[in-house]
């Protein structure tokens, strides 16, 4: 890791793990430096012993919680999909190397793309009508959570995209503690 670890205490050692996806253009070049064809889908996510031609990067970064530092830290080629067990596994193996570190993995965020949501699915994190589960016990320190988070772009725009298809009503606690004069939310409300 590039990040100074001994100039940072044990509360600054806090941190969030973010992944990202790339759409990538097929291509596989000979790397004279590394001796070996690069564009291939990496060893930890291949379907099969077949080389197949990457087209996404999933790239990990790792952001500080209470100070303010960012470094990416891995990233992988993958195909279409990316089986969610893998996934997980690969994740499960980066907050080993950090917490061997003396950094703890508080937060895992991503977008909610279908390789992601699989993964969460592995641990069981969801989000249904009446049940939100966003935490599991730390894979290296039981006594600590990790929590999973979506990005908030992502966030706002399955908003909108739901005020788009549809309303939302909400329930009357809620209408009667903000005082709201509807319990309706809509597009039009937006647009207005």
């Amino acid at each position: 890791l590039g990040i100074k670890l001994q100039a940072l205490n044990d509360e600054n050692k806090l941190c969030v793990l973010s992944l990202d996806e790339k759409q990538l253009r097929p291509y596989i070049e000979y790397d004279k430096s590394l001796k070996k064809y690069v564009g291939l889908v990496s060893d930890e996510f291949a379907n099969s012993d077949d080389p197949t031609v990457a087209n996404h990067a999933l790239v990990f970064v790792l952001r500080g919680l209470p100070v303010h530092w960012k470094q990416v830290i891995a990233y992988v080629l993958t195909g279409n999909s990316t089986n969610p067990h893998k996934l997980w596994n690969f994740f499960t193996n980066i907050n080993e190397c950090l917490y061997s570190h003396g950094l703890l993995v508080k937060c895992i965020t991503s977008d909610m793309g279908a390789n992601n949501v699989g993964m969460w699915g592995v641990v069981v994190v969801h989000s249904i009508r009446n049940q939100v589960s966003c935490k599991i016990s730390h894979p290296c320190k039981p006594d600590e959570k990790i929590y999973f988070v979506a990005d908030v772009p992502h966030i706002l725009k399955n908003i909108r995209n739901c005020l788009l298809s549809q309303n939302i009503i909400l329930p009357d606690d809620i209408v009667a503690s903000n005082e709201f004069t509807s319990n309706t939310v809509s597009i039009k409300h937006v647009q207005s």
